[in-house]
């Protein structure tokens, strides 16, 4: 089994490489299958916005819940067909 690191220590220690100059891929620092987008039945989106990123994770095939969740580190869930956003319920 791999070891996921959080992702608040893959954005630390990229963010160290820039101020350090010695610039790694950022798929250097997320652990290889995580890197590839999917992780057993759920494909993870990991896009840079302004002042953040958003994460979005979906089922690779068929219907079953969408999770979203961004600079907040909350983590939402949408259990129907409509994709998770920032407005979705928080998984408790």
């Amino acid at each position: 089994m791999t070891t996921v690191q959080p992702l608040a220590y893959a954005r630390g220690s990229y963010a160290a490489c820039l101020r350090a100059a010695t610039v790694q891929p950022l798929a250097q620092l997320v652990a290889g299958d995580l890197a590839t987008g999917e992780i057993g039945s759920h494909r993870y989106a990991l896009t840079a916005e302004s002042g953040g990123y958003t994460i979005r994770v979906e089922p690779v095939k068929g219907r079953g819940r969408t999770y979203f969740s961004d600079h907040s580190m909350i983590i939402r869930e949408s259990p129907g067909p409509e994709p998770a956003s920032a407005a979705s319920p928080q998984v408790k």
